[in-house]
């Protein structure tokens, strides 16, 4: 922002940082609710496209601003194309937001809704992104749909295909991870479908500090070693996603899947890593249990939500 009162200036970036912090809560509340909705719903190994509603019965309103990044979420949990579907009250329609996997190909969700065309109202977007809105007025026609998406969805995948997987652009030690490396890194910006941020992953980093961060103590935040050089790991939710990781002891081991970020704080500029993923290579002198780390060690261990009862575990990427 540019402006000549400094009071303005800061009193905007605060209210910015406000808005911020609450479509994070937002995020957060709704992604937990759908996470539970999934568990709760059809077995994940018959589905290739995820389907859920706000039903009115969930403990927080899915905001329609909001529902598209948390669909993005399900995918990357998941492996497969998702919607989520919020009913709107002023036209009494169910209005919904959804992503594909960018890892998969062969998968268009524009295609997908043409498939399912009679159950929806209108709908637009792309192979990617994509909104609808239905026709549906009751449980039966919104499963109705759900059911057609699946089968549009199966239709262009395969039962590998729905594995979550990520691919990183660069394998690098933290020594790497310099001023001139990010300034050639903002010069590909603005990022975003097509343009996709630089995806890294560092191994074998030495954990130095480990810790519970934010509001609800559900962010992980790591100082992580590699050679000579030290830099911040940041994991949001990742408290709720690898429970174990905050009690690592110095002298641990952990690879990360992340992107290049920075963080201006009271003036002071400095790197730092945004995780996607993490495994425990070897817990150190740590507080985990001993079972934990093993299994951790094994990739996306430490998990307790969505698939810890062996349906699916998302995001076990470093397989």
């Amino acid at each position: 922002m540019i402006g000549d009162d400094p009071k303005e200036v800061e009193a905007l970036a605060r209210k910015i940082d406000e808005l911020n912090a609450r479509r994070r809560e937002q995020t957060q509340d709704i992604l937990e609710s759908a996470n539970r909705l999934i568990i709760e719903g059809p077995d994940l190994d018959d589905l290739y496209g995820i389907v859920v509603f706000d039903d009115g019965t969930l403990d927080c309103e899915w905001h329609h601003g909001v529902i598209g990044i948390v669909a993005s979420k399900v995918v990357e949990n998941y492996g497969r194309a998702a919607f989520l579907f919020a009913h709107d009250k002023a036209s009494g329609k169910w209005k919904g937001s959804g992503r594909a996997p960018s890892t998969v190909g062969s998968v268009n969700l524009y295609d997908a809704l043409s498939a399912c065309s009679e159950h929806l109202y209108k709908f637009g977007g792309h192979a990617a992104a994509a909104g609808a809105t239905l026709r549906a007025k009751n449980r039966e026609e919104l499963e109705a749909f759900a059911q057609a998406f699946n089968e549009a969805m199966k239709g262009q995948m395969r039962p590998e295909d729905r594995v979550p997987t990520l691919l990183a652009d660069l394998e690098v030690n933290i020594d790497d991870l310099t001023q001139e490396l990010w300034s050639m890194l903002r010069r590909f910006a603005p990022f975003g479908h097509g343009n996709e941020p630089v995806n890294m992953i560092a191994r074998g980093c030495e954990v130095v500090d480990a810790r519970a961060i934010g509001k609800e103590k559900n962010h992980l935040k790591l100082r992580l070693r590699h050679g000579g050089s030290t830099l911040d790991a940041l994991g949001w939710g990742f408290i709720d996603r690898y429970p174990d990781a905050v009690n690592l002891g110095k002298g641990a081991k952990v690879d990360v899947f992340f992107k290049l970020d920075e963080n201006t704080f009271r003036g002071q500029f400095q790197l730092q890593m945004m995780m996607d993923d993490l495994r425990i290579v070897d817990s150190g002198t740590s507080r985990v249990a001993p079972a934990a780390a093993q299994a951790a060690a094994a990739g996306g261990a430490g998990y307790h939500g969505p698939g810890a009862e062996g349906r699916l575990a998302p995001k076990n990427l470093f397989a």
